[in-house]
């Protein structure tokens, strides 16, 4: 079964993305931001990342760097609900 991990901070996007997913069978894991995501990361496997980039505390640019530092090599997906480049 492939693992998902979804770190974002809006949790109707949590919820809806998880409800997609569980339709489709994935093994989810949500986390409400960065610093729980990479708590969640170093501690298990994941097969992809869904990554909000705009998030309070540790943002998904963090996380990115943190990944690169860790020679983390899991496929990560970066979405944004913000319109600006």
């Amino acid at each position: 079964m492939n693992r998902l991990l979804v770190i974002d901070d809006d949790e109707n996007i949590r919820e809806l993305l998880g409800a997609f997913f569980e339709e489709k069978k994935l093994d989810i894991t949500m986390a409400q931001d960065g610093q729980v995501g990479l708590e969640l990361i170093k501690q298990e496997k994941f097969d992809i990342i869904l990554l909000d980039l705009v998030m309070p505390r540790v943002d998904g640019m963090d996380v990115l760097r943190e990944l690169a530092e860790l020679k983390n090599r899991t496929p990560v997906i970066v979405t944004t609900a913000f319109a600006s480049v």
